[in-house]
């Protein structure tokens, strides 16, 4: 972050495949769940997306930030376009 690249439209995304037992119990989520966090210095503060999301649903996010074309099961998932703007 403490970059020349890091700016207004820089994002930072951790995602987690199985979360952590710790920050499971922290959040109160149970099976099947997958951590996000996402870093931005313009994106919503403390903003939580209750919607069902997966990891096409980040990869459809980043295709259309890119303006890259979806491609496979990222066509048809859930953009996480809200956590960025």
């Amino acid at each position: 972050m403490g970059s020349s690249a890091w700016s207004g439209t820089s994002a930072i995304v951790v995602t987690f495949d199985e979360v952590p037992q710790g920050i499971a119990s922290i959040l109160g989520l149970g099976a099947n769940h997958i951590f996000t966090l996402v870093i931005g210095r313009d994106g919503p503060r403390g903003f939580t997306l209750h919607a069902r999301t997966d990891h096409y649903a980040l990869l459809r996010t980043l295709e259309e930030a890119w303006r890259l074309p979806l491609l496979g099961k990222a066509a048809n998932a859930a953009s996480m376009a809200p956590l960025f703007h």
